[in-house]
């Protein structure tokens, strides 16, 4: 008898446990500290933060050489990668077998969302400012209006018409995609506005101007198939006589003239981020290479990415 009883109890224990069990709703936390974007954005030096942090996810300084360069020519015969680990991430790329598990895409994936997290944090709440002048206020809107549609132009690059997420007080996990039609006219739209805004020169290297938000427009046209569009976009950028194509090609990047009028969008960090690595994994293995000093040593060396005018389809990198 008391086996039997022993029997049914360890069977309706194991029916317990079998059972489903869980929470149906989020898990709600006592919150002790929480960032307000509505105290933090009460000023100017909020503002620039936020911006400052906007502008570290949109150029992808922390993943350049996967971003700008591998993913480009790992299909190609550009970039040959054979031995070691490195590999591993190479082959998929190699032999066109790339999905969604790549931690390369993934990588691009959050910087980019998380700019427009940042952005969105920003153009909710600047409505709401008093104490800046209007003008001034107008252009840190359209900064944060630029790095929003970059970041999704940047994103359909790769993935085409991505959720457009647009406001921070949202608990959707799964946001629909758009139509591509709905996207493209969405950041088309808001790289337009962004340069209206923009005033053609900045404070800051680095920062949207007018001829930025522009040039994204034109390689976003051409990206997309509206050639007249690109046309237009492209004479407009060339009326504001700021750009030229530097007259020798073989110094552009010498670092006396690290800052020239064939620049457009600039991404200025250290080289302690992506720096050379990019040639070890382009030259053939027996390619013979010499140290140029330590990472100390040139830390102080910036990496330049820009669209050159003269070609708006292509982001070039180098090292200056």
């Amino acid at each position: 008898m008391k086996k039997i009883q022993h029997k049914i109890l360890s069977l309706a224990l194991i029916a317990i446990c079998l059972i489903p069990t869980g929470c149906q709703e989020f898990l709600a936390e006592e919150v002790y500290t929480q960032y307000s974007p509505q105290d933090f954005l009460k000023n100017e030096d909020g503002i620039k933060k936020v911006l400052y942090g906007a502008y570290s996810r949109l150029q992808v300084n922390n993943g350049m050489r996967e971003d700008q360069w591998t993913l480009s020519e790992f299909p190609t015969d550009m970039t040959l990668e054979s031995g070691g680990q490195f590999e591993k991430d190479a082959l998929p790329f190699i032999n066109f077998q790339w999905d969604a598990s790549s931690a390369f895409l993934r990588s691009i994936w959050v910087q980019m969302y998380t700019a427009v997290r940042d952005a969105n944090v920003l153009l909710e709440n600047i409505d709401q400012i008093t104490s800046i002048p209007p003008a001034k206020l107008a252009q840190y809107k359209a900064e944060g209006q630029f790095i929003r549609a970059e970041a999704f132009a940047h994103l359909h690059r790769y993935f085409g018409p991505v959720p457009l997420v647009l406001t921070t007080s949202t608990d959707d996990l799964q946001p629909a995609r758009p139509t591509n039609e709905d996207f493209i006219a969405f950041v088309a739209s808001e790289l337009t506005q962004s340069a209206q805004n923009l005033p053609v020169t900045q404070d800051l290297r680095g920062k949207a101007d007018k001829g930025t938000a522009l040039a994204v427009l034109t390689k976003f046209y051409l990206n997309t198939k509206q050639w007249q569009k690109a046309a237009d976009a492209a004479k407009e950028l060339m009326d504001l006589k700021k750009y030229k194509l530097y007259p020798e090609i073989e110094n552009l990047f010498a670092v006396q003239n690290e800052i020239n009028d064939e620049f457009i969008y600039i991404y200025p960090c250290l080289a302690q981020g992506p720096g050379n690595l990019y040639m070890p994994h382009a030259f053939p293995p027996i390619t013979p290479f010499r140290a140029i000093g330590s990472i100390t040593e040139r830390s102080s060396e910036h990496i330049q990415v820009f669209i050159r005018l003269s070609t708006p389809l292509t982001v070039a990198c180098g090292c200056s």
